[in-house]
């Protein structure tokens, strides 16, 4: 048993993908992004080291925009 629902879901779900990789028909590749909760008051927003929607959108878009370019990369190299 977890204490953290997060935690477990997220090592499985992990697991899981990297375990798909070994099976014929599987992925080739597997990632796992953890999406932190994002704080919804403003006195919590002003935290240091606290993530705002508008960067976490941002970092997405930079993983999608990465992830597509290394896809392009890898269909060319062979």
């Amino acid at each position: 048993a977890s204490l953290s629902a997060g935690y477990y879901l997220g090592n499985d779900l992990s697991w899981r993908a990297i375990e798909a990789t070994g099976s014929e028909g599987g992925p080739r590749l597997a990632a796992f992004v953890h999406v932190p909760l994002v704080p919804r008051d403003a006195a919590y927003k002003r935290e240091p080291n606290r993530m705002t929607f508008e960067q976490l959108v941002d970092a997405g878009e930079a993983m999608l925009m990465t992830m597509a370019a290394l896809t392009a990369r890898a269909r060319l190299c062979g």
